[in-house]
Formats: structure tokens, sequence, C-alpha cells
């Protein structure tokens, strides 16, 4: 599995394991799902996953991203004895503070964002 995280909301992206096409693929879904999830509109959604497709990935450099995604892998290791569903277990990640401001919190930090409800 892949974890990716977003440095301005800590949003977090599950995908499963692949080549860089099935990885670009899994990675625009699972955004798309991550998004949805929160509420945020399909058209901005569907601008989400174009901004990203085809971007290269690189491993995290930034060593508190990297603090804030050791801790998410840790979460993910939790989760997913639970739930097969990375969808599931993407959400219940999103729904986890971080101890860095302005939003603590994954979820409330893309709602606020995109003005989505919740």
């Amino acid at each position: 599995m892949v974890l990716a995280i977003d440095a301005g909301t800590y949003l977090t992206i599950a995908v499963p394991f692949g080549d860089v096409a099935t990885l670009h693929d899994g990675f625009g879904v699972a955004l798309g799902a991550a998004l949805e999830d929160l509420g945020v509109s399909s058209t901005q959604t569907a601008i989400e996953i174009a901004a990203v497709k085809g971007m290269p990935f690189a491993r995290l450099a930034d060593a508190t991203l990297r603090k804030a995604l050791d801790t998410v892998e840790f979460v993910c290791g939790t989760e997913l004895p639970y739930h097969s569903d990375l969808r599931v277990v993407q959400r219940n990640l999103n729904e986890f503070p971080h101890p860095l401001p302005p939003h603590y919190v994954p979820s409330v930090a893309v709602r606020r964002l995109f003005a989505a409800p919740g």
C-alpha cells in the first residue's frame, strides 16, 4: 500500500501498491472517494483529480510531514486488520488528529478549504 499526505490539510490517501500507471489511477480514485466522503462537490472533486493526474510521486523529504506520515502508517496498520476496504481505512485516517495547526483533523481542514458541509 502507498500512503500519501497533503502538506496543507494532512488529507491522507491510501492506494494499493502497483506500477506507476496503476498507482496514478488508484490515487485518482482514492482522492475522489475521500473528497466525496467529505462532502466536496463533484465539480470540485473532478478539478482536484485532474490536477494530480500524472503528477510524479516521490518519497516525503520534509521531517515534520514524515513524522505525521509515520503516525498515519501506524494508525493504518491498526485499521487494516478490521477493514479490508481501503475507503473505510482512508476515511478513518482522515478523522485522526495531528498535532500541527491550523487544522488538527484532515477532514475538518478539507471541509473548510472547500466549504463543504459537515
